[in-house]
């Protein structure tokens, strides 16, 4: 699930660094009695002077006591000992006239906790507050999101909107729920309202870019990233995916690079990995959840086997991304190109391609290999694995699948459905998009080839001078 972050930070986080008037609000009942006392001195009224001096004295007391107790607050609070910091606010709330400081703590809290239904509570109450509603609205939508509810944040993204339209956070997240279920239209129009407002959000425009593996040409309007996206796509017509040449390559790479010289700004995409996905969800995600809890193999990934191609060099990698894009392959399967960063994980240069049984996977091999050398790609290997290497060292039999058989533990079902009933269940309306990304070039993908040459430069595979000048 693509998070909503941006959750507007608590005004707690600065309160060490206000004065004891804003600390504690009570000081102005003080202040106000004060001046209602110059009155009654005015009079020459004695002995009411001295009942509001004791008044006086007496509220001074319970700011200091007050005080002294909401630096203990903050100090839990600082500490991570949310338990103590929220027990102290619980004793003082019902004493307190003026709850707002209060409510943002108990909103840091359970932020910190990932409570997302008290979170949502206590924003609730932040609504009240005039001052604090556009950004109590945006964070009711983001707990929301986080409970899987998308339509219901939403709504809350809205109704900040309408407080300030010009609220970068809530505009943000409400593009990122509508890229969570698909609407990409939607979603598009709100990331370039951001980048509208501040040309300098690297993470809308980040996730503007992600968008556009899949076929967003529809929603093309006058935003220089989706012409860019577009005059890229354009250049697919050059490429012949039957025959791979290096120099034509090269020729479509230099012109997507001028073409995003012509965007205002720095593009900063950090991706490594270009994926070519269909419709079906492996749920990698909920796999390692299980793995990292618990150290077993789910059961699903017994029956996982992917074609592994390692290349010899980033130009050769690069042929094979284009060799991706070519649908030679039954049912669209899942696949990728990427560079290693793992480390203790062998090869620097890798396709991948994802099947569901061994059998696929050995089909799968004998088509692939038999297309890397009609397209004359250099390769360091090609070969069958089982799953995913974050399992081999714990369990290496589940690696050496041919020479050592190892089955699934039944026992293991019962940590499965543990983690299954953490996860929590969305309506039909609010399901993640799991989406068919188009077999072309596309801004996204020039970019992360950009970030492939770079890593061959760093780790010295002077190879990339054959795609770039420099």
């Amino acid at each position: 699930m693509e998070r909503a972050k941006g959750v507007e930070p608590s005004t707690f986080s600065l309160a060490t660094r206000r004065s004891t008037t804003e600390l504690c609000p009570l000081v102005l009942i003080s202040i106000e009695n004060r001046s209602f006392l110059i009155n009654y001195q005015e009079r020459n009224i004695f002995k009411l002077i001295k009942i509001y001096f004791k008044k006086l004295f007496l509220i001074y007391i319970y700011i200091v006591e007050i005080n002294e107790k909401f630096k203990k607050i903050i100090y839990h609070y600082k500490k991570n000992d949310f338990e103590k910091a929220e027990k102290l606010l619980n004793d003082q709330i019902d004493n307190i006239e003026n709850k707002f400081l209060f409510y943002k703590i108990f909103s840091s809290i359970y932020l910190k906790q990932s409570k997302w239904e008290k979170f949502i509570d206590s924003n609730i109450k932040l609504t009240e507050f005039d001052q604090e509603k556009t950004k109590a609205l945006c964070n009711i939508g983001i707990g929301n999101f986080q409970l899987g509810k998308i339509s219901k944040a939403i709504n809350y993204f809205q109704l900040s909107i309408k407080q300030n339209y010009n609220y970068e956070i809530a505009l943000e997240n409400l593009a990122i729920c509508y890229k969570e279920i698909g609407a990409f239209k939607e979603s598009i129009k709100y990331f370039l309202e951001v980048i509208k407002l501040n040309k300098h959000n690297r993470k809308s425009v980040s996730l503007l870019i992600d968008l556009m593996k899949y076929d967003v040409s529809k929603f093309s309007n006058n935003s220089n990233l989706l012409k860019i996206n577009q005059n890229i796509i354009n250049l697919n017509d050059q490429i012949n995916h039957k025959k791979l040449n290096t120099n034509i390559l090269r020729k479509v790479i230099q012109k997507s690079i001028d073409y995003i010289k012509s965007y205002e700004n720095n593009i900063n995409y950090n991706e490594l990995q270009i994926y070519r996905i269909n419709k079906k969800n492996l749920n990698c995600e909920r796999h390692f959840k299980v793995f990292n809890k618990y150290q077993i193999i789910p059961k699903f990934c017994f029956g996982c086997y992917k074609v592994q191609v390692t290349t010899t060099n980033v130009v050769e990698l690069i042929k094979l991304y284009f060799l991706f894009n070519e649908n030679f392959l039954n049912e669209n399967p899942l696949r990728k190109c990427m560079v290693e960063t793992r480390k203790k994980v062998k090869g620097n240069y890798k396709g991948y391609i994802y099947t569901q049984s061994l059998h696929d996977a050995e089909n799968t091999l004998k088509i692939v290999n038999k297309k890397i050398l009609s397209n004359n790609i250099k390769i360091e290997s090609i070969e069958i694995k089982h799953g995913c290497s974050e399992y081999y060292e714990k369990y290496p039999k589940y690696k050496n699948f041919r020479d050592q058989n190892m089955s699934y533990d039944k026992n293991w079902l019962k940590f499965e459905k543990s983690i299954d009933n953490e996860i929590l269940s969305r309506s039909k309306e609010d399901e993640k998009y799991i989406g068919i990304t188009i077999n072309k070039i596309n801004l996204s993908d020039i970019l992360i080839i950009i970030n492939w040459l770079k890593y061959a430069k760093n780790i010295g595979d002077k190879t990339y001078l054959k795609i770039l000048d420099n």
